[in-house]
């Protein structure tokens, strides 16, 4: 297996939000690792890279360009990719991770997994299995944009969260859907280990500002300070 680790702050690729700052999802990756090799400890954040909607080859092809920017933003590592629900004809070669799909096999190959599962029935599912380091479960607040939206009825309430969370432990529950700063606090407070998000990053003018916003947010939870580049390198 990988020496991943699960990421606290996992932000999902969405080219199309990108698209509307102008920016490419090399761009958006390269800020992230960036603003994360500044700003936290090695592992903390990690970029999943989703665009499941391409054909297996443009989207190795794209995956192998966010992996390449990340290597730019964070030449020394510590910024892991994963790859959302991965089939078999993508070339997975540079990641770290995968976030799999109900059904999805979780043997096999040596990246690190995290299941997925989704709405307030997802959440009842979701429970601990072999080969399967945590889970990500969402939507847990409305969608921050108007694209996606989903029904209240389809919103993970707080307490079927803190469930969920009891289940897994000591395994990382991330939540995921309509996840930013001004709600950040609200979404910790199920004990989730931290959060997935898209917009708040993908749609930003100044995705490295953003990261580094979320990452105050992440540490303010605990307490203590995002460690500094300098103070990593010694």
């Amino acid at each position: 297996m990988t020496d991943a680790v699960v990421p606290r702050l996992l932000v999902r690729t969405d080219r199309y939000r990108a698209a509307v700052v102008a920016r490419s999802l090399a761009m958006v990756a390269q800020a992230i690792a960036t603003a994360a090799r500044h700003a936290a400890p090695p592992g903390t954040v990690g970029v999943l890279f989703a665009e499941a909607d391409l054909p297996d080859h443009p989207r190795s092809r794209l995956l192998g360009h966010v992996r390449e920017a990340i290597d730019r933003g964070a030449p020394s590592g510590g910024v892991p990719l994963f790859v959302l629900a991965p089939t078999a004809g993508v070339d997975t070669t540079g990641a770290d991770g995968a976030v799999l799909l109900p059904g999805d096999a979780a043997s096999g190959g040596n990246l690190l997994r995290l299941r997925l599962w989704s709405g307030p029935a997802g959440a009842r599912l979701a429970v601990p299995e072999d080969g399967i380091a945590g889970c990500v479960v969402g939507p847990v607040q409305p969608p921050l944009s108007g694209a996606d939206e989903a029904g209240a009825g389809a919103i993970i309430q707080a307490e079927a969260l803190a469930r969920v969370v009891a289940r897994w432990a000591p395994q990382p529950v991330l939540a995921s859907g309509g996840v930013g700063v001004a709600n950040l606090a609200t979404v910790l407070a199920s004990g989730v280990a931290g959060v997935v998000v898209c917009s708040a990053v993908v749609a930003s003018v100044d995705p490295a500002a953003a990261v580094a916003q979320l990452l105050d947010g992440l540490f303010a939870e605990d307490g203590i300070p995002a460690r500094a580049q300098d103070e990593r390198d010694h």
